[in-house]
């Protein structure tokens, strides 16, 4: 699932690529920042166990490197914000 939700952060950012090449200008800064913010907001809301999808089973308790990965990406997150 963490796969998954980089793998849509990356696709944005070659879909920014393209789009900064053909000049079509959907996804100028402050979108592609939105959305990243929310794609890695959701991550991290993940890896503490707020969202939960249908094949997860409910969390007894927070490993440590989940703990760790899950501060890693809301620090990540609030670095981002002041770049919209």
């Amino acid at each position: 699932v963490v796969l998954g939700f980089l793998e849509l952060a990356l696709a944005l950012k070659f879909l920014s690529n393209v789009d900064l090449a053909y000049h079509w200008n959907w996804l100028d800064r402050e979108v592609f920042l939105a959305l990243w913010i929310a794609i890695f907001g959701m991550l991290g809301l993940y890896l503490i166990g707020k969202i939960r999808f249908a094949h997860d089973s409910p969390l007894q308790h927070l490993s440590v490197t989940r703990t760790i990965l899950a501060v890693t990406v809301f620090a990540f997150v609030v670095y981002m914000v002041p770049g919209m």
